[in-house]
This record gives structure tokens, C-alpha cells and sequence, in this order.
């Protein structure tokens, strides 16, 4: 695993002691890290929005913060990386698939190394972002050829639920959204197409109380994570209610537009608004 935790994946709060990480192939000498260690990496995360080449100088910087992190520390980088990688595969086009799946593998991987539960205890960051990083693989890969992960990849996000429903403003429920919507109606490997269980999630998404440890309570409330919307619209289209769909997204859409945004979410709410003008175009 290379330093800048290879792929790209909120501040947590936790009980402080001190662990060891894996780092270009070696185990690190457990130190404490102070705070303003992240002051490099922070400031380039806030540049994010400028593209690739800034993203991977910000996974490099918290890579390398995280020689000796104690635990606390270890969550609020890995979830930063988190976003970090969330947002490039926004960013990566579609198209590009054979890199997309090599890149989200690696976040897979890579959460293992750093956060499993069987090295750091139970932790929302480590659920959360493997199954962001496995659905985007699955999507990558397709998803006829990834079924074998698909029943890991429900579990990991009902285990993940069960800890911190609010995580993310209801990351959990939207994610699940966005899966249930993708699998098949027939799987050898358990989990199947479930439409009602879309739109459920997404509605229980977009309801959801702000997280513990959220940097701006009043905008981590799941009505601000606006890739929800799309998922809401395609499951309502889906299920006859095509108006309902596009005014779901136009709502959506004038929200963004008039500046309804998250400030610390900004790049990727400019790159959902793109996604939600797609969906609604193919809807008119």
C-alpha cells in the first residue's frame, strides 16, 4: 500500500490510544501526532475541487500524517481519504472503467489495512467507505461479474446501519438506496432487485438527522448529500410515478442553483448537479 492510502476514500471522536498502520509496506513506530499535523493535508482537501493533481498531493499528505496517528486521528484521515477518493470517481469518467475498478479496489484494500474493526475496534468510517469503494468496484467491474461481493457488500452496509445510522447524514440508507436499485432480480448469492427497499432507504436518507462529530451540523442532514435525489427519482420512475421523479430533481436542482449547499461539500455538489440534470433530461 503506498503512502497516499492509494485510492483516495468527518472528523470522529473516540477513545484515544495508539495503533499501529501500515505504510509502503512497513509497520510504523507508534507516536502521538498532534493535530496540526493534518495542516498541510486539510489545506490541500479544500482545494479538492481543483482536480487531480491537487487530490493526490492531499492523499500524499495525509498518508504520511499518519505515521504514528492514535486512533482518532487514524478515523479522521481515513474518512478525509474517504472523501477524497469519493470525489475523484465523481470526477473519473464512467467510460474509463478498467481504471475506475483498479482505483476503488485499492480503497477496498486499503480500508482493510487501516481501519478493519479486527485491528482498530468497530468504527461508521471503515463500513461506510467499503461499501462507497465496493459499489463503485462493482459498478466498474459489472455487475454480472461482481455478484459473488454482492451479499458482502449488503452485509457491510446493514453492520454499518446498525452502528450509526445518522453516519454521513444517512449514508448507510442512501447507499443501500443506490444498491438495491442495481441488483439483479435473480442472485445465486443472495441479495436481489428490491424496489420498495430503494425508495424506502432514500426517503429514510433524506430524513436523516445530522452525525455525531459533524464539522457543520446545521448542512449534514441527509437533504444536503443531493446524490440521494437521484436515486429517489429513478426508483419513483421505476415504479410508475414519472412526475413525482421529475420534480424530485427539479426541486433538487433549485436548491443547488439558488446555493442551498453544504460548504465543506462543494465540489461534490457541483458534480451531482450535473448527474441530476442528466437524469431529469432522460425523464422530460
Amino acid at each position: 500500500m503506498n503512502s497516499n492510502f492509494s485510492m483516495g476514500i468527518h472528523g470522529v471522536t473516540g477513545a484515544v490510544r495508539v495503533v499501529k498502520v501500515w505504510v509502503l509496506g512497513a509497520a510504523l513506530l507508534p507516536q502521538i501526532v498532534l493535530a496540526a499535523d493534518f495542516g498541510r493535508a486539510n489545506e490541500l482537501f479544500e482545494r479538492r475541487g481543483e482536480g487531480k493533481a491537487i487530490i493526490s498531493q492531499a492523499k500524499d499528505a495525509y498518508g504520511a500524517a499518519l505515521a504514528g496517528a492514535d486512533r482518532s486521528e487514524v478515523l479522521f484521515a481515513v474518512d478525509r481519504l474517504g472523501r477524497l477518493a469519493y470525489y475523484e470517481g465523481l470526477i473519473t469518467p464512467e467510460s474509463d472503467s478498467s481504471d475506475r475498478k483498479v482505483f476503488f479496489k485499492r480503497c477496498w484494500d486499503d480500508l482493510e489495512n487501516l481501519v478493519a474493526p479486527e485491528k482498530i475496534g468497530e468504527n461508521a468510517e471503515y463500513y461506510y467507505w467499503k461499501g462507497v469503494c465496493m459499489a463503485q468496484w462493482a459498478k466498474a467491474n459489472g455487475i454480472a461479474s461482481s455478484l459473488s461481493k454482492s451479499g458482502e457488500l449488503v452485509r457491510t452496509i446493514e453492520k454499518g446501519m446498525a452502528l450509526d445510522d445518522s453516519f454521513e447524514g444517512g449514508g448507510f440508507h442512501r447507499l443501500g438506496a443506490a444498491v438495491y436499485q442495481s441488483l439483479p432480480t435473480v442472485n445465486p448469492f443472495g441479495p436481489t432487485y428490491d424496489l420498495n427497499k430503494s425508495l424506502d432507504w432514500s426517503n429514510v436518507a433524506i430524513a436523516s438527522a445530522a452525525y455525531p462529530g459533524a464539522e457543520i451540523p446545521e448542512t449534514a442532514t441527509g437533504d444536503y448529500y443531493y446524490n440521494v435525489y437521484e436515486y429517489r427519482a429513478i426508483a419513483l420512475d421505476r415504479k410508475g410515478d414519472r412526475p413525482g421523479a421529475i420534480r424530485t430533481l427539479e426541486l433538487a436542482i433549485k436548491r443547488i442553483e439558488q446555493g442551498d449547499v453544504a460548504e465543506d461539500r462543494v465540489p461534490e455538489t457541483e458534480a451531482h448537479l450535473t448527474v441530476l440534470r442528466q437524469v431529469l433530461a432522460t425523464l422530460r
